[in-house]
């Protein structure tokens, strides 16, 4: 009879990206999400969290935005593309930030777009970030 250790399959599985579909418009949840879907959901969830601001979240995640608040723009824009491409790139499911474009068509928001890489494939997001 053939002994079947369970730890060792567990290990050599491939960690699943499988998570609860968050709707953008609506903040709820509704039904799960996996594999690039999942991924493009972690970008945007990454974006609107303060880093350091909520004890339940890891030290590293989120995007340092508050000590921008009230600066010149052209001083935003010279951090925002390091300060967004460092907020993703500490998700090990993101290889690379590229295609970084930036606008602030209102005084107290800026419009970025940008090309998250992942080994499945390309993200294009865009949001406003609001500082």
């Amino acid at each position: 009879m053939e002994t079947v250790n369970l730890r060792e399959q567990m290990m050599q599985k491939e960690p699943s990206n499988r998570t609860y579909r968050l709707n953008r418009d609506t903040g709820r949840i509704s039904g799960m999400t996996d594999g690039l879907g999942a991924i493009e959901q972690a970008v945007y969830k990454v974006l609107m969290t303060e880093r350091f601001a909520y004890p339940i979240y890891l030290q590293g995640y989120g995007i340092a935005l508050s000590d921008l608040i009230g600066q010149n723009m052209q001083e935003v824009l010279s951090v925002l593309e390091d300060r967004i491409t460092e907020a993703l790139l500490s998700d090990d499911r993101i290889t690379e930030v590229r295609d970084f474009e930036a606008s602030y068509p209102e005084t107290d928001s800026i419009h970025v777009s940008f090309t998250a890489v992942t080994p499945l494939g390309m993200i294009e997001a865009a949001t406003n970030i609001h500082i």
